[in-house]
């Protein structure tokens, strides 16, 4: 499996399901990759085997569908990572457990799998741990969003 490695309610757009659905079409019904339970998962940024599937063409990051997907998955859950530290701050667990909940699968859809590994902690968390311990998961989840924003960043994947 190839991996990049780094240091260190918001509702999806019509148009990001009808990408990854044309995603997973072009794929034949390919599926993300389970989320391992390694507590050193945190190490992993971005699972390139996953973020190839959605290309047309394996390996060309530089995908017109990819870039789109990207951009999307961007602008959503930078939103939702917002929402987060604001759903926190408010101590509504329900509302973060969703929220983390909905960050979770869609990071899986892209393979970034610290991310999608800290989302789901979190979610957990949010149900009936303490506020100290939920707290310090979401800057686990921080800490991971700007790890992946390196990675993206570095491919050529954040558009300015």
């Amino acid at each position: 499996m190839k991996q990049a490695f780094g240091s260190g309610g918001v509702r999806a757009p019509r148009e990001l399901h009808l990408l990854v659905g044309l995603a997973n079409a072009i794929q034949l019904g390919s599926t993300p990759a389970p989320v391992d339970k390694n507590p050193k998962s945190d190490e992993r940024i971005l699972d390139l085997d996953v973020l190839g599937e959605v290309c047309a063409v394996p390996g060309r990051y530089d995908d017109p569908v990819l870039v789109r997907l990207i951009a999307l998955f961007l602008a959503e859950e930078t939103a939702r990572i917002a929402l987060l530290g604001e759903l926190a701050a408010a101590r509504d667990r329900v509302e973060l457990a969703k929220a983390a909940h909905k960050l979770a699968g869609s990071c899986a859809v892209i393979g970034a799998a610290a991310l999608t590994d800290a989302a789901q902690r979190l979610e957990r968390g949010a149900g009936n741990s303490p506020w100290e311990s939920v707290d310090a998961q979401l800057g686990v989840v921080n800490n991971a969003w700007g790890a992946l924003l390196r990675v993206l960043s570095g491919m050529g994947l954040v558009r300015k």
